[in-house]
């Protein structure tokens, strides 16, 4: 192939009549015209090649714009998960923190319910401890009088029991000492204290 230096540079022969010779023109011209004809195709050839070029890179830009614009809405769309996700959980750790304290306060208030419950229970244990004593001292105190007392009975033989109406007692002969009680007038529990 010729080079630009090649084409500029060239001389011709000149003829016996001045001219150049016709056959060393067409020689160059022919080359020449060869040259420029296979440059011609192969710029076709790079121009086509060239314009596929364009297409795909046009292609990748739109394949690159739609990859970008895909990954700006998974990464928003990650973005709205996690602070969904944090919303979330900030609602279950503050639901969970009120029930455990509202569970804490039922215990509280339960415990101390059982308590008053067991001082309650207590205070009337105490009491008919205390009633129990006081009551078994009456009795051992009645059955310590017991041999003092004067007791009036008489019964009827079986045949007068039916026929005829209990007498009135009769008036004991010795009067019973003053504090001691008599033990018609006595029940089971009564208290032996005078009032």
């Amino acid at each position: 192939m010729l080079k630009p230096q090649e084409i500029s540079g060239h001389t011709f022969t000149k003829t016996l009549l001045g001219g150049y010779s016709v056959s060393a023109v067409g020689e160059f011209l022919d080359a020449v015209a060869e040259d420029y004809s296979a440059l011609h195709n192969e710029n076709a050839t790079l121009k086509s090649k060239l314009k596929v070029m364009v297409d795909k890179v046009e292609e990748y830009r739109a394949t690159e714009e739609a990859m970008r614009s895909a990954l700006l809405a998974a990464q928003r769309t990650a973005e709205g998960i996690l602070k969904d996700a944090e919303t979330r959980r900030d609602e279950i750790l503050a639901n969970a923190s009120d029930e455990a304290l509202a569970r804490r306060d039922d215990c509280r208030r339960e415990v101390a319910e059982l308590e008053e419950r067991m001082r309650r229970a207590r205070t009337e244990m105490a009491r008919f401890i205390a009633s129990g004593r006081e009551l078994c001292a009456q009795e051992i105190k009645f059955l310590e009088q017991l041999p003092q007392m004067q007791v009036n009975v008489t019964l009827p033989a079986e045949d007068e029991a039916e026929a005829t109406p209990e007498p009135a007692p009769a008036e004991p002969d010795t009067k019973p000492e003053p504090d001691a009680p008599h033990l018609d007038e006595l029940k089971f529990g009564q208290s032996l204290k005078k009032d």
